[in-house]
């Protein structure tokens, strides 16, 4: 994951260390993640699923998001990686549209997502795991959980107090467990202003900021 956010964001995102980002309640900030970058436990794990060094296990097959090349250095990337303890994957292009049409019909095996908050709250980030949101819907990895589905619903109901911070602690459990996606980071972003602009906050969840903007009336 160091690799990958140096390679690809020169080194400016966050590591991903918990299932909802910073700043939204039930972000936890001393969550790490259960699993690391290990080689060797890799290879086991593949040892004892029956495929010692890959072997017998079939081709994996990874889509990507758009034809762009950085989409393409992206998917070559995570190919080299899995080659180093035996699997095989094959990449499969996609325009934009293509890759969302997928997503929709919930056909695809391995893929990269990202989710931009619609707004600054727990629920629309963890609804893309439960079940009512399952393809066609938001839940594009066709995860289910009965538990997890349980304490989404009486979480959603909830003010953000500590209660409902133990229910999405719960819900973050039972997520690492099952394993449906791995984290890798948190987007960051810089913006520059001229000192004549007023209004101006760049933020990620809004996106008609423009019209708030005023310029300074010369003097």
């Amino acid at each position: 994951v160091k690799e990958y956010i140096t390679l690809f964001t020169g080194n400016t995102w966050q590591r991903s260390n918990s299932l909802l980002p910073p700043g939204v309640f039930g972000y936890n900030l001393n969550q790490e993640l259960p699993y690391k970058f290990d080689l060797n436990k890799a290879k086991d794990y593949l040892e004892k699923a029956g495929y010692p060094e890959g072997k017998g296990l079939p081709v994996l097959k990874y889509d990507t998001r758009n034809s762009s090349s950085t989409d393409s250095q992206r998917a070559e990337f995570f190919r080299n990686q899995l080659s180093r303890i035996g699997i095989k994957l094959s990449i499969i292009k996609n325009s934009f549209p293509n890759f969302l049409k997928k997503a929709k019909q919930g056909e695809m095996q391995l893929w990269m997502g990202g989710w931009a908050l619609d707004y600054p709250d727990s629920t629309n980030g963890l609804k893309l795991l439960t079940t009512m949101h399952m393809a066609p819907g938001s839940n594009s990895s066709q995860y289910s959980n009965k538990e997890f589905d349980e304490l989404f619903e009486k979480s959603q109901l909830m003010i953000n107090n500590q209660r409902k911070r133990d229910l999405i602690n719960k819900m973050e459990s039972i997520f690492f467990e099952d394993h449906p996606w791995t984290l890798l980071f948190y987007r960051r972003r810089s913006a520059l202003s001229h000192g004549n602009l007023k209004n101006f906050r760049f933020d990620e969840l809004i996106s008609n900021h423009v019209k708030y903007w005023r310029l300074k009336p010369k003097s």
